[in-house]
């Protein structure tokens, strides 16, 4: 099982009020927030973006490094999460988006979009595709970094 919590460093803007977010293990990702709370919120957002990038252009979504004393961690949204694990769950076992179609029981333009990271795909879908290749979906919830 692969959790996607990343940590994060935040930086006072030295120009303007606020803070900024870079993540060590996603360069891509860079945001800001005028407080802390707003700038891990954004953090959230911007995660979710580049991740977008990377699965548009099939590449790996690298692995999260350990938290360093100072840093927070932020994890993409619920909707990013489940398309990146499905990606890599369809890797891990070999199969072509058209055979995954096929256990399915879906046209190919149906897998296609839910495999599109700009695509708002249902949550019961996303747990369908992911239990055809043999995962779970599994959910938590954690408090807020403050």
């Amino acid at each position: 099982m692969r959790k996607l919590e990343y940590p994060c460093a935040l930086e006072e803007d030295g120009k303007t009020v606020g803070f900024i977010v870079s993540f060590p293990d996603i360069p891509e990702a860079l945001t800001r927030g005028e407080t802390v709370a707003e700038a891990l919120t954004m953090a959230e957002d911007a995660l979710s973006v580049a991740m977008t990038f990377y699965l548009e252009e099939d590449k790996e979504v690298p692995l999260p490094s350990r938290r360093k004393a100072g840093q927070y961690l932020v994890s993409p949204s619920a909707l990013m999460s489940l398309k990146v694990a499905l990606r890599e769950a369809l890797k891990e076992s070999g199969k072509r988006p058209a055979d995954l179609a096929r256990m399915m029981n879906l046209d190919f333009k149906g897998v296609i979009r839910v495999l599109d990271p700009n695509h708002a795909t249902k949550l019961a879908t996303l747990e369908t595709a992911l239990s055809t290749l043999g995962k779970r979906v599994l959910i938590a919830t954690d408090d807020v970094a403050a």
